[in-house]
């Protein structure tokens, strides 16, 4: 789950590479990227980061991704009866790559996971 896939294109494995040693973080992948259904090219890439300070993870990824800090949408749901609270940006509309990052705090990783 927060392996970066062998057959990614090269472009999009240095790119996540860069990425998780930037951050100083392990990135968490999920949705079709784990399954036999996802396309390259076609597919989104979800990912999830999980820290304890979410401030700073985004303050480092406005850096990375050249973007504002208003480009990130607060998120709040609902699962296993637990309210969940996170942030939400979609790197296909700063970069030329269907991704889109979440950032939770380290609270709610076991539940998520």
């Amino acid at each position: 789950m927060n392996k970066i896939r062998n057959d990614f294109p090269r472009n999009v494995k240095d790119f996540f590479i860069k990425l998780q040693n930037y951050l100083d973080t392990d990135l968490y992948f999920y949705g079709s990227v784990n399954r036999n259904d996802y396309i390259h090219n076609q597919s989104d890439i979800d990912i999830a980061i999980f820290t304890d300070n979410e401030d700073a993870i985004i303050s480092k990824l406005q850096h990375f991704l050249h973007v504002k800090k208003n480009d990130f949408k607060k998120l709040v749901w609902k699962l296993h009866g637990e309210i969940i609270y996170g942030y939400k940006i979609k790197c296909d509309e700063f970069i030329n790559l269907k991704c889109e990052i979440a950032i939770y705090n380290n609270e709610f990783k076991d539940v998520i996971l």
